[in-house]
């Protein structure tokens, strides 16, 4: 039996549509698989979001043309769910976008400020666009969406110790690879006597140059005195000529 008018349209959108929940995912995990500690992970991840979310506008756009040379009833029909849905998606923004904007003009949350809601406790290190930036005591972050701070129970606290975060940049040469280099700093970090054993320090990959490798090291300390001494130490045993430019 032929499939011809709009049973044949239907199945065209829901093929296209699987190919391209497809294609989505298998281009997701490429992704984590390339750059999962690339210094622009971050930013290729809002880039993959930005074009999935398009795509999808292009698409459910194209759904409807199809229909609509169909059936003009089923068109409204299709572009009314079309509607209520985009509504849903936009309205947990615009919430968030407003929650956080009569937020910043309370001044009930400071930068700094430590809050524990759920069971996320740490420090406020930014106020985004749709969440609240934390910072654990492990070092982890955390994003706190806008509306959670009217529907949940914050409870303002101070830490057992201010840990401060002390953060520098050093060259070193391309003969390790950054796994080996970044278990090598944090155990000289660790072992070092200036710095809290509550976080852990962290090092990042920002970019490779000319034979080198630059890596961005953040450890932590209780008092900003001990900011010199920390990075001069670190480069004194992987780029001491660094350390004697100083």
């Amino acid at each position: 039996m032929e499939i011809t008018g709009l049973p044949l349209t239907i199945l065209k959108i829901l093929f296209f549509g699987t190919l391209m929940a497809l294609f989505f995912i298998l281009l997701k995990n490429g992704i984590k698989f390339v750059a999962a500690d690339k210094p622009y992970s971050k930013r290729l991840h809002n880039v993959f979001l930005n074009g999935k979310t398009i795509a999808w506008l292009i698409f459910g756009f194209w759904s409807i043309e199809l229909i609509a040379l169909k059936d003009p009833w089923y068109t409204r029909i299709f572009a009314m769910v079309l509607i209520i849905t985009i509504i849903g998606i936009s309205w947990t923004i615009v919430r968030d976008l407003i929650t956080g904007l009569l937020t910043k003009m309370d001044g009930s949350y400071t930068i700094n400020g430590w809050i524990r809601i759920r069971e996320v406790e740490g420090k406020i290190k930014a106020f985004g666009f749709r969440s609240l930036e934390i910072e654990t005591e492990k070092g982890e972050t955390v994003n706190i969406p806008y509306h959670l701070l009217n529907s949940e129970m914050i409870v303002r606290s101070q830490p057992t110790e201010s840990v401060m975060s002390c953060t520098f940049k050093i060259e070193v040469p391309n003969t390790k690879q950054f796994k080996e280099y970044q278990k090598l700093i944090r155990n000289e970090v660790l072992n070092s006597h200036w710095v809290s054993l509550k976080k852990e320090p962290k090092i990042k990959l920002l970019s490779e140059e000319n034979g080198s490798l630059i890596l961005q090291v953040t450890a932590y300390t209780l008092d900003e005195r001990y900011f010199e001494e920390i990075e001069t130490y670190v480069k004194s045993l992987f780029a001491p000529e660094q350390e004697s430019s100083q």
